[in-house]
């Protein structure tokens, strides 16, 4: 048995140690809150004390009653009568706590009548033909009922894992309805118990205020035929299709994650895919040979010609050269399933077997309603990916085609570039937060000051100062608000402007960097066109979260024509 301890006196926690070792329990000793919330997401324990002198008693009893030991009461031991306790414990599991305590001194349950109401569910739970489990977070049985005991010739469960009653061929399955529930999905899944009897699970989660997983209980319902069963299998198997579809950021992992699913639901022994004429990747399983996999690649093409399920239930029976080195190799059943969208072949999926007669009518069935949302979901991925190419074809050809119209002053920069340069523009100079027009004169001040006291002339800083008030005010008109910040490396200055706002769409690019008084805004400024006049480069970055712009300048070097000519002056 396992107690938790609130407790800040030294010496309780010492005493309660010596007891509950001689009462052959483990003691967990929790000093405060945030352990005791620590705990929780780890383990749940059979009793729960809390001291009444503890100043943080309430929140911990509040704690413990969302979690679900909702039975309460007083615990006074009769070795020391000056130690007072609040106890919890959950609904089904009250005995082995109460008894102990009752050994250990005087104990008043202080919700009486709601647990004389659990009580009596408690034994109706019992006389119910259907098995009832409570379990905790970690799958451990908390609770059984009477019918679920007798059926598995076991005295108590309590302490089991879930997995210890089902047989070995359906653990997979109970891992992936735990996948399904941390995703939000809650379906009933048929499975074998370890007595041979076919049960189908039906789960009802306990979660905490923030949607964590608390525990659980379920019904266990007797399966009177096998077309239930299968039935029930099958949809199952959807269900976990279509969770890792919807969780799939990309075509390898959609194929992967469902592939190895399907061999670890249906008891395969390997599975693959091959794509627009070629094999894409095979999941992992029976290692097959080189040859093996040339068989079933001109399977696949042959499929995906036909556009038609190829289907091996007994390879045993087969006089086929090719399909004999497949009995060789040790496959005895292989099914190819086309994935098509509209009539249009994509490829196949290919499954292997190494039992024969494992592609049955129905499991056929279940794989063609397998490859239609696969190969939905890989056309939707293509679709993307296509979009996703034609975006960075268009956004390249922006970058080529205003750097080439501005003389290579103007650089559209994607975020890590533009981070690269302004982390190599030296040391920070200053900075200014940008909020309202009313910052723009600071603003303007700020630059002319910095710039100044750096060595730059007074018309270098002068221009500064006017695009800096300029980008400022873009900043107040399109965005709610943004900051500047000069830095200095040897002989340029970078003036970064950037904003929290909806960033420039690309249909306005051009206009809103070349045209002058362009704008989406009220505006008498005249934009982009001012700064790149006067700034040497011009960084832009622009994305939905806002935009930033770089300014490099150069300090002026005199010509050397120049200086001769003043000195002929003189």
């Amino acid at each position: 048995m396992n107690v938790w301890l609130m407790e800040s006196r030294s010496q309780a926690g010492e005493w309660f140690g010596g007891v509950l070792g001689a009462e052959r329990a483990s003691l967990t000793t929790i000093p405060n809150l945030t352990q005791l919330g620590r705990e929780f997401q780890q383990a749940t324990p059979d009793l729960i004390l809390v001291s009444e002198s503890h100043p943080r008693r309430d929140a911990a009893l509040s704690m413990a009653d969302e979690a679900g030991y909702v039975l309460s009461g007083i615990f006074r031991p009769t070795e020391k009568p000056k130690f007072l306790y609040h106890w919890r414990v959950r609904v089904g599991a009250q005995k082995a706590p109460l008894a102990l305590l009752k050994r250990l001194g005087e104990s008043w349950e202080t919700r009486g009548a709601e647990a004389s109401v659990h009580e009596r569910y408690r034994k109706l739970l019992n006389r119910v033909s259907d098995g009832i489990l409570e379990l905790d977070a970690q799958d451990l049985i908390r609770w059984s009922n009477t019918s679920l005991q007798k059926s598995l010739a076991v005295d108590d469960l309590v302490g089991l894992s879930l997995e210890q009653i089902v047989k070995p061929s359906d653990v997979a399955q109970l891992r992936m309805l735990r996948r399904q529930h941390q995703a939000g999905v809650v379906a009933a899944v048929p499975v074998s118990l370890v007595n041979g009897q076919m049960v189908e699970l039906d789960p009802n989660l306990r979660l905490s205020k923030d949607g964590s997983v608390l525990g659980s209980s379920l019904v266990l319902r007797g399966i009177r035929n096998t077309q239930e069963s299968d039935r029930g299998r099958e949809l199952f198997v959807l269900y976990t299709v279509a969770t890792l579809l919807s969780q799939a950021a990309s075509i390898d992992q959609a194929l992967e994650t469902v592939l190895q699913r399907s061999i670890e639901l249906m008891d395969l022994a390997a599975a693959g895919a091959w794509l627009d004429d070629a094999p894409y990747g095979t999941s992992p399983g029976l290692s097959l040979e080189d040859n093996v996999r040339e068989i079933i690649g001109d399977l696949c093409r042959k499929t995906m010609q036909d556009r038609k399920s190829l289907i091996y239930r007994h390879l045993n029976k087969e006089n086929d050269g090719p399909l004999q080195v497949l009995r060789e190799s040790g496959v005895l059943g292989l099914a190819i399933v086309p994935l098509q969208v509209q009539g249009r072949p994509t490829g196949c999926l290919w499954f292997v077997s190494t039992d024969p007669g494992h592609f049955s009518r129905e499991v056929v069935s279940l794989l063609i309603s397998l490859s239609i949302p696969m190969a939905v979901a890989i056309d939707n991925f293509r679709h993307v990916a296509e979009e996703l190419q034609e975006e960075a074809s268009r956004r390249q050809f922006y970058r080529d085609a205003l750097q080439a119209v501005t003389r290579g002053k103007l650089f559209l920069c994607e975020p890590p570039e533009f981070d690269e340069v302004w982390g190599q523009a030296g040391v920070s100079a200053g900075e200014r937060p940008i909020r309202s027009y009313a910052d723009v004169p600071d603003l303007r001040h700020f630059v002319e000051k910095t710039l100044g006291a750096e060595g730059f002339s007074e018309e270098r800083c002068h221009d500064m100062a006017l695009c800096a008030t300029e980008a400022a005010g873009n900043v107040v008109k399109h965005a709610e608000s943004g900051r500047l910040e000069i830095r200095v490396i040897d002989e340029d200055a970078f003036i970064l402007i950037e904003d929290r706002g909806p960033g420039i769409s690309f249909s306005n690019l051009p206009n809103a960097v070349l045209t002058a008084g362009y704008s989406t805004a009220p505006s008498l400024g005249m934009g982009y066109s001012i700064l790149l006049e006067m700034a040497d480069a011009l960084y832009l970055c622009t994305h939905p979260g806002g935009t930033s712009v770089m300014l490099k300048i150069t300090r002026k070097v005199v010509d050397p024509l120049e200086a001769f000519a003043a000195f002929e002056l003189l």
